[in-house]
């Protein structure tokens, strides 16, 4: 599984004109009404957020208040045809999973056209697919500009790690997002002290970057775990084939994503023992969706910090 640098397809056209709900066949303060009830239910059930909810019917994530700077672990899904109706999840509580109805009185006169809702569905997901398509090029010349990375890089030193392919560019390290056809959608930065972000508006889902054996073996196990400095750790201790998913929520979509090249192989699903118990879940939901193998760690932190444990748990 070797990692090219091609870039993701050619040039999305935009989409159709913006469609504002508020000024369709739907009363605005119907739809102010629907939002702030789902919105009320969210937060009855201890979830507030701090943007605006979108209902155009498609799964958005958002920041939920009083979680950790950056995070984005809800879910939520709000349409406004026929009955509205919805669900959200905080993703790191993989049992809070709420489904919604509106329960206020919607007359005829006032329900969105479903033609409408499908032109500003398919504007989203043209915009959000234009979007990816510009990140990957900007990916590539940020790639094909970044530097071979030392092994003296101090994160790596902090690590105790190998480079594995990694680049560098104005002091930090550069991880490329690969996706299943192994064309470059993404970059993943991590700098010195660790602190670590995403090229803006690149398509993480599913996408991974991979450390290979040496003999390319297709036979031997194939691991997934979360992050580059866990990943480099178990094939520094095993001699596999690692991929890195860079995050708990992505570990499953790896897994779906890579499942169909790897028919034959043993996979194994190389999770984190956090205090929140996210990492374990998310570990255990992905082994169970391709019937793979699942390691945590014993005791709480990554496989980087247990290092000498590796082979034991395999």
């Amino acid at each position: 599984m070797t990692n090219r640098g091609n870039t993701e397809g050619k040039k999305i056209p935009a989409g159709q004109a913006g469609i504002n709900l508020e000024q369709s066949n739907f009363r605005g303060n119907t739809v102010n009404a629907i939002i702030q009830a789902f919105q009320d239910s969210m937060r009855q059930s201890g979830i507030a957020l701090d943007s605006e909810i979108i209902a155009d019917g498609l799964l958005h994530r958002a920041h939920i208040v009083g979680q950790k700077s950056g995070s984005v672990n809800c879910a939520y899904v709000l349409h406004l045809d026929n009955r509205p109706a919805g669900y959200w999840q905080d993703m790191s509580n993989p049992g809070s999973k709420q489904t919604w109805r509106y329960q206020g009185e919607i007359s005829g006169q006032t329900k969105v056209k479903p033609s409408m809702l499908r032109m500003h569905r398919q504007k989203k997901i043209d915009d959000l697919a234009q979007q990816q398509h510009d990140a990957a090029l900007k990916a590539q010349r940020t790639w094909e500009a970044a530097k071979s990375a030392p092994a003296t890089h101090p994160y790596l030193v902090k690590k105790d790690i190998k480079p594995h392919g990694l680049r560098v560019l104005n002091g930090d390290l550069v991880v490329p997002l690969i996706n299943a056809d192994l064309r470059l959608s993404s970059l993943q930065f991590i700098r010195p002290d660790g602190q670590k972000r995403f090229l803006a508006g690149g398509k993480k889902q599913g996408n991974f970057y991979a450390i290979e054996d040496g003999s390319k073996s297709t036979v031997s196990p194939l691991v997934i775990a979360e992050g580059f400095a866990t990943a480099a750790s178990v094939h520094e201790y095993t001699g596999y084939t690692v991929l890195v998913a860079f995050d708990s929520g992505n570990l499953i979509h790896v897994a779906r994503a890579i499942q169909w090249a790897a028919v034959g192989r043993k996979i194994i699903i190389a999770g984190d023992n956090d205090e929140s118990g996210v990492g374990q879940a998310a570990a255990r939901a992905a082994a169970e969706a391709v019937g793979a193998q699942v390691i945590i760690p014993r005791l709480p932190g990554d496989w980087c910090d247990w290092k000498e444990s590796i082979r034991g748990a395999l």
